[in-house]
């Protein structure tokens, strides 16, 4: 079996992460070869590293061995916290009813998930800390402008109560109400 075969079956198990490490750069590997992609995307994920002389040599056969190092190399990735972080960034754009893409950090030097909704945008870092919501939910869309319409100030958050993410509406000091009194109607600035 050639080694492009279970490079880019690895590489397909991988499609919903992504990779956040420097590219390596293979001297065999054109940049328009249909396999590049997954060749690289593996390499910034630690999985493959190919040969001290800078090669990767794609015509050549992988053995059991190497295939054995490949795959554990992919076990760990997957189970790391930066797989982690990334997965939970993407679903909870996607649970948002919003439309991820990859960015590039320049002050990380990483991708990072970017979470779009028409007319906002969340990173990945208010995704993971769930300090982002989507306007395009009605929900949140309803309660954020009952709270402003009372004078308090929304902010989104779990609510342990819920065991759920919400809006919670502030009045400084004077009190809070969650997205569920807002939306009936049974929360209102206390003065």
């Amino acid at each position: 079996m050639k080694k492009i075969i279970p490079i880019v079956i690895i590489s397909s198990i991988l499609s919903s992460t992504i990779t956040l490490a420097a590219t390596k750069i293979f001297f065999d590997v054109p940049a328009n070869s249909w396999y590049s992609d997954s060749v690289y995307s593996l390499a910034e994920k630690g999985i493959i590293e190919g040969y001290a002389d800078g090669t990767y040599k794609p015509e050549n056969f992988v053995n059991r061995a190497e295939l054995a190092v490949m795959l554990n190399r992919l076990i760990d990735y997957l189970e790391s916290d930066e797989s982690t972080i990334l997965l939970n960034a993407k679903l909870k754009c996607l649970e948002l009813n919003g439309d991820y893409s990859l960015v590039f950090n320049e002050n990380t030097g990483f991708r990072e998930v970017s979470c779009n909704f028409g007319n906002s945008e969340c990173s990945q870092n208010e995704l993971v800390s769930s300090e982002c919501w989507a306007e395009s939910n009605p929900d949140y869309q309803l309660a954020s402008k009952k709270c402003i319409k009372l004078g308090g100030e929304p902010y989104f958050g779990f609510s342990s109560v819920y065991n759920e993410d919400q809006i919670f509406c502030t009045f400084g000091s004077e009190g809070q109400c969650t997205q569920n009194g807002l939306l009936k109607g049974l929360c209102f600035k206390a003065n």
